[in-house]
């Protein structure tokens, strides 16, 4: 996990956008990335980039972030991971592109350049994108397929303001923080704002699978280049087939996502998804899978702990117990959860997962934000996880 912010004042005569701002939206998200922090200031001031880092791959200085293409006419500000950014290094470099680190968010950079805005649908992965294309004065902001990284952003009197979290915009002192009611009703109906709104008024999240571009003058284009249910012939399979082909499925997608330059592990609930990346995992790992389920001292009836227990004992997992209580959740409310919370969030799981998370960083056994809980491409019990583009034939059919 890491964060991403941006301002570009397109409609200005001269910039304005000082380093001092940038750095302010970008530290109210240190939570997000702490190690290692950039700014870029770009268009004659009138743009700027800003990243906190959370280092997965290419842990050294090469790494860092606003990063340019093969000339600095291009920049980057990147969260996420790009599951394929090996395969299409090799075909990249083949094609004359240098590179000067081993990430993934070179890859995008390169690909862009090659591709224009169609480098979106060759990258498979959990992203959220913005690049500053100083050749064609234009800014870009991408999405992933499922929506897993959020990004947000504020478009008003000539000015474009984006991050991954929404108390980032707030730092701006253009912006208010004023309640969207339309958008607290759909809360308040669904547990939920549906795209683009936010409880913010003026503030909007790009939908997930969608790409937005905004030009010099001021010209937004918010486009949606992929969909998890296109309209397509059902593929005609049997019952059988389909099982082999979504084990096939979820076996490539733990894979690619077992990618990391850090200890990496399995959040295990004993539930059907968990246990799935578990039982997958172990096949793909000559060491044992390192794995993390919390208990509660004081709500027995709550805990999981008995199965997760019995998963890891079947798969010679290296696992690991945390144990909280009533008091220690009422501690984090205020303290943790309402500071870092990007939106109201209505999963009693986000106390656990924040434990869970702690703990494995606490005790060096694992980067925190590589601990893997949902991995797979289909729908595994009833939660959606993300997918790629080619593995939608198989989900598709699942939903019908």
């Amino acid at each position: 996990m890491c964060g991403i912010c941006g301002v570009w004042e397109y409609g200005a005569a001269r910039g304005n956008v000082r380093r001092e701002l940038l750095v302010s939206m970008r530290d109210v998200m240190a939570h997000r990335g702490p190690d290692d922090a950039g700014e870029l200031v770009f268009d004659d001031a009138r743009g700027g980039f800003g990243f906190r880092r959370l280092s997965i791959i290419d842990l050294s200085e090469a790494g860092h972030q606003p990063m340019h293409g093969c000339t600095d006419r291009v920049w980057l500000v990147f969260n996420g991971e790009i599951y394929n950014h090996a395969k299409l290094r090799e075909g990249l470099e083949q094609r004359g592109h240098v590179y000067a680190s081993r990430t993934d968010s070179e890859t995008i950079l390169h690909l862009y350049e090659e591709r224009g805005l169609d480098f979106v649908n060759d990258i498979e992965g959990d992203f959220a994108i913005a690049i500053w294309d100083a050749n064609r004065e234009r800014l870009v902001l991408a999405r992933d397929r499922a929506g897993v990284k959020p990004l947000y952003f504020y478009q008003q009197d000539g000015r474009f303001i984006f991050a991954s979290e929404i108390k980032a915009i707030l730092q701006h002192p253009a912006v208010t923080a004023e309640v969207d009611e339309e958008a607290l009703y759909h809360y308040l109906t669904f547990l939920t704002t549906p795209a683009p709104q936010t409880l913010f008024r003026g503030i909007q999240k790009i939908p997930a699978g969608h790409m937005l571009v905004i030009d010099r003058g001021g010209e937004t284009h918010m486009t949606q280049y992929w969909d998890a249910l296109p309209p397509e012939s059902p593929l005609e399979r049997s019952e059988a087939e389909h099982q082999q082909e979504i084990l096939k499925l979820l076996r490539s997608s733990i894979k690619k996502r077992m990618m990391a330059d850090v200890p990496f592990g399995v959040f295990l609930s004993g539930g059907v998804d968990s246990s799935a990346n578990v039982a997958l995992m172990s096949e793909l790992m000559m060491q044992p899978v390192r794995t993390f389920t919390v208990g509660f001292h004081d709500s027995e009836e709550l805990n999981e702990l008995e199965d997760a227990r019995a998963l890891s004992k079947r798969f010679a997992t290296d696992h690991h117990e945390v144990m909280i209580g009533r008091e220690e959740m009422l501690k984090f409310l205020p303290s943790y959860f309402i500071r870092t919370s990007r939106s109201p969030i209505r999963f009693a799981c986000r106390f656990t997962t924040f434990r869970n998370s702690r703990a494995t960083r606490e005790r060096s056994l694992c980067k925190s934000g590589k601990v893997r809980t949902k991995s797979s491409p289909v729908m595994i019990g009833s939660e959606p996880i993300s997918i790629s583009k080619k593995d939608s034939g198989v989900m598709r059919n699942a939903r019908r």
